[in-house]
């Protein structure tokens, strides 16, 4: 975890000194506009070199996500711990991977380039949970599907249990056998079957948004937005084995919008650089 802990700080370090950097060049350039220009150069600087890093990351990432995956799935997800490092990894990694490094060669291209992933209500499902990350209509299926969420809310000064849980979540707390066991995972199965479809058609979209946010020089925050939030094929390695973990053992599922396990090197590249 020490190598992890450090990577964070490099990272944290970085990211404060671009904000810094793109920060001084905005007021500089009325004030000094050679300075200006000089402060812009090592923002875009900063920006080139991350793209190799956020490749390498999200890369990483998936390389030790999937044999760990594999692992999870042979065990039947008995163990908890590595259920949800295998999930966070390829999360962060898989849904990434594209998105990711084209976030970094839009601001190389203009570093004042707005890109909006976050309280967008377009993105904002049924229980308010942002699915960004997963992609438009990939993350209403997952919404629709897998949706779980068990919390202890208070309201009124009183503490309850809050639950919400999507088809397969419903089924698997059935009294029925053939629900609880049957059903729930046909569920999963479905949803490996929709996010096929749905990846494709959001990165369908996401690459065609992409192309003309990096000809327009992320002058346009919309298509900068629905470009990094919806060109995320490479997820696809995420629903592949979220689904089949959960086909082989539907019950005390991970989150799919939030895999649990904080200070892995893909959710600081992620976070940090988001």
């Amino acid at each position: 975890m020490s190598f992890i802990g450090g990577f964070t700080d490099f990272f944290r370090g970085v990211e404060d000194s671009y904000r810094e950097t793109l920060s001084s060049s905005e007021s500089s350039r009325e004030e000094d506009s050679e300075k200006g220009c000089s402060l812009d150069l090592a923002a875009r600087g900063i920006n080139l070199g991350l793209i190799p890093v956020s490749i390498v990351g999200c890369g990483l990432g998936v390389a030790v996500g999937v044999p760990l995956s594999i692992a999870n799935c042979l065990t039947g997800r008995q163990f908890r711990k590595l259920d949800e490092v295998s999930h966070n990894l390829l999360y962060w990694g898989g849904n990434s991977a594209i998105a990711l490094p084209f976030r970094k060669v839009l601001h190389f291209l203009n570093p004042s380039a707005k890109i909006t992933d976050r309280d967008d209500s377009v993105f904002i499902g049924s229980t308010g949970i942002d699915f960004s990350r997963l992609g438009f209509l990939t993350g209403i299926a997952y919404d629709k599907i897998a949706r779980f969420r068990e919390e202890d809310r208070t309201v009124q000064g009183e503490l309850f249990h809050y639950t919400d849980h999507g088809w397969a979540q419903s089924l698997a707390k059935s009294d029925s056998f053939f629900k609880r066991e049957i059903a729930s995972r046909l569920c999963y199965g479905l949803l490996l079957l929709t996010c096929v479809i749905t990846r494709v058609v959001d990165s369908m979209i996401g690459a065609i948004a992409a192309v003309f946010a990096l000809l327009t020089f992320g002058y346009f925050e919309e298509l900068n937005s629905l470009a990094y939030n919806l060109f995320r094929i490479t997820g696809i390695v995420y629903d592949l084995f979220y689904c089949l973990s959960h086909m082989v053992n539907p019950h005390n599922p991970v989150d799919p919008f939030e895999p649990g396990m904080d200070h892995t090197i893909e959710q600081v590249i992620a976070k940090k650089f988001n």
